[in-house]
């Protein structure tokens, strides 16, 4: 089976991603200032391009704290899919900012 390609432009340049080690690639070029604007573009196929639970941790390691939290509510339902273990909610949990009382902002 062919691995399906997602097609993302900025500034001009274009660029295709199918895989969570591209995303990585692509936002590590954009050095933070496009992250977003790549992340709406791939967001119908976000889980598809992040594949499981160790491709959710390679973005969640290089974006802005507000980007993850995008990152993680663009995957919707799907965050079960790519997560496959509850275990993993904690580790997830840990690189969302939370307020001075504790609480997560999501």
């Amino acid at each position: 089976m062919e691995m399906m390609r997602y097609p993302i432009a900025i500034d001009g340049e274009t660029a295709d991603v199918g895989t969570a080690g591209e995303l990585v690639a692509a936002l590590d070029v954009l050095q933070g200032h496009h992250d977003r604007a790549v992340l709406e573009q791939l967001r119908p196929h976000l889980a598809e391009v992040i594949g499981g639970l160790q491709g959710l941790y390679a973005p969640l390691k290089v974006l802005a704290a507000e980007d993850r939290l995008y990152l993680i509510e663009a995957l919707g339902p799907r965050l079960v899919d790519v997560m496959q273990r509850a275990r993993a909610l904690r580790d997830i949990l840990a690189t969302l900012p939370r307020s001075r009382s504790g609480v997560y902002y999501v």
